[in-house]
Formats: C-alpha cells, sequence, structure tokens
C-alpha cells in the first residue's frame, strides 16, 4: 500500500465546530495549528498536541486554513 502525505491543517475559531473540527483531526493524527480570538480557549487542543497561533496573520501560510467554522452570512 503506498504511503499518502497528510496536509497539516490550521482551524480558525474554536467554538463548537472548529473544537471538534480540531480534536477530530488531532485524533486522526493530522498535524493542526489553531487559533481564537479568546486566548485560552485552545488549551485542551494545544495538551493534545495542536500548535497555537496568537494571530490570524501567524497563521497565513502555515498550512491549509479550514474556514469550515467561520460565521457566513445569510
Amino acid at each position: 500500500m503506498a504511503e499518502t502525505q497528510q496536509i497539516p491543517v490550521t482551524v480558525l475559531g474554536l467554538g463548537a465546530v472548529g473544537q471538534a473540527m480540531a480534536a477530530t483531526l488531532l485524533k486522526a493524527g493530522r498535524a493542526s495549528t489553531v487559533w481564537n480570538r479568546t486566548a485560552g480557549k485552545d488549551a485542551d487542543l494545544v495538551a493534545a498536541g495542536a500548535t497555537s497561533v496568537a494571530s490570524v496573520a501567524a497563521a497565513h501560510g502555515i498550512d491549509y486554513l479550514d474556514r469550515a467554522s467561520w460565521p457566513c452570512p445569510r
């Protein structure tokens, strides 16, 4: 079986969806970077192996950015 390279993922926004998504990625062994505007919401994810960044600008260009949990206009 051929090995596949997994792309690291950055999750921006750690509300209910972002927390769950980042936790699932980490459990699957995927390298993950996380950011949230409220400091400290990433503590459990960092303890589980995520890398925290201080700003969205710091996250830019690190990994594939997951914007699925960003608010969408209706």
